[in-house]
């Protein structure tokens, strides 16, 4: 993989993203008990700007693919960012449809594999052809970047550190690609581990080949804490999604935050059964507000 090409690449296509404010007021309290945080990423530690990693290709346009590959040091036609974009959906959709008669609750793919079919039937159409020296990898966050931009959330930095500096131990459960990390460390200034989050206790669904709201995307966090002596009760889950979320969380025994700072991303879920008598321990506005939610005074 092209390292430090995909980091500079991020830093060129994300700039300043501000959340808008959804008019919820936040409600929480001290919770001595909660020895361990969870984090959801996308509209929850960045603004998203199409409010989530996956909802992206839905948003997409031809141009953005065009541009992409030429990223990726492509010689394509003029239709092929049209072209692409319907391969792309179709790709995804096939991959899912594979997943789930497999057995597969919440199918997810790796963007990887899936832009090398893209490729692959692109050049097969006459509509793409390679010089050497391509990147799968550049192309991928090329498109991601330009189809959805994301920028750190305001105070995200702040609180992870804080809760760092208190001795809570750091995780992340989140629906990602292999940019997710990546995008982390070029807009964070740190690798998910520079930052303070313990690898044991992150769970990326391109690696786990589920998404939320699988429960196995809590599985091997929550297995390892509680072989360090953590249960689940003494977790805490920050996400903006009722049902990928706090559903999901609140299900594998987690305390709950939703994260309710950003109109683009909250999810109320409010028409789906699962969510209609749910309710999160916290409702937070603000990263800010975590820090007086968990930990000492």
């Amino acid at each position: 993989m092209k390292y430090r090409e995909c980091l500079e690449l991020i830093k060129k296509l994300c700039g300043p993203l501000e959340p808008i404010a959804t008019g919820i007021e936040w409600r929480c309290s001290r919770s001595d008990s909660i020895k361990a945080v969870l984090f959801d990423i996308y509209g929850t530690l960045v603004v998203s700007g199409s409010g989530d990693v996956g909802t992206a290709r839905e948003m997409s346009s031809s141009s953005s693919l065009q541009a992409a590959l030429k990223d990726g040091r492509y010689i394509a036609s003029e239709d092929a960012g049209e072209k692409g974009v319907a391969l792309l959906n179709e790709e995804i959709s096939n991959v899912h449809q594979q997943k789930r008669k497999k057995g597969a609750e919440c199918p997810e793919v790796e963007i990887r594999d899936v832009w090398s079919a893209v490729v692959d039937k692109l050049k097969e159409a006459g509509s793409l052809t390679s010089a050497g020296n391509t990147s799968i990898e550049l192309l991928a966050v090329s498109y991601e970047c330009r189809s959805n931009p994301v920028w750190p959330m305001p105070n995200a930095i702040a609180v992870v550190d804080d809760l760092r500096r208190k001795g809570i131990r750091l995780g992340i459960v989140s629906n990602a690609q292999f940019y997710t990390p990546l995008m982390m460390e070029a807009l964070f200034g740190g690798s998910p581990s520079d930052l303070g989050f313990d690898e044991r206790i992150c769970s990326w669904s391109f690696t786990v080949g589920q998404a939320k709201p699988a429960q196995e995307m809590f599985a091997a966090p929550l297995e390892f804490l509680a072989a360090a002596g953590v249960q689940a009760g003494e977790v805490l889950y920050v996400g903006n999604d009722m049902l990928n979320d706090v559903w999901t969380a609140n299900r594998a025994g987690c305390r709950t935050a939703l994260f309710a700072g950003d109109v683009r991303s909250l999810r109320l879920r409010e028409g789906d059964s699962r969510c209609e008598s749910l309710e999160s321990d916290h409702v937070i506005t603000d990263l800010s507000q975590l820090s007086g939610v968990v930990g000492e005074e």
